[in-house]
């Protein structure tokens, strides 16, 4: 949202509202246990995305089939959605596996 006049940071004319966050990780069992034992959230609500519930997918302009498992759960009305990918393209694992990993999948 920088103007033109010397890099300067302007604000939207009307605050944006975040109604949902997603976060890759590596394990989502770890993961869901850690946001619920740590931070009380849940319950969750988890899905296994793969073909043909997951379909007409591209990644980097390519078509290509891949499955991620995700979960769900609402935080004082923010949607969470912890994301992980288990198949598909190394692109997909390798771009973001690495940073879940760094940051590990606990909340505390």
């Amino acid at each position: 949202m920088a103007s033109g006049s010397g890099g300067r940071i302007v604000p939207p004319p009307v605050p944006m509202t975040i109604t949902q966050i997603a976060v890759v990780v590596a394990d989502m069992e770890s993961a869901l246990r850690s946001y619920t034992e740590n931070l009380g959230w849940g319950p969750w609500s988890v899905f296994d995305y793969k073909p043909p519930l997951l379909h007409d997918t591209v990644v980097r302009g390519e078509r290509v089939e891949y499955r991620m498992i995700g979960a769900e759960t609402s935080v004082d009305g923010l949607g969470f959605e912890p994301i992980q990918p288990v198949s598909g393209p190394a692109s997909i694992r390798s771009s973001w596996i690495p940073m879940a990993k760094a940051s590990s999948t606990s909340p505390a």
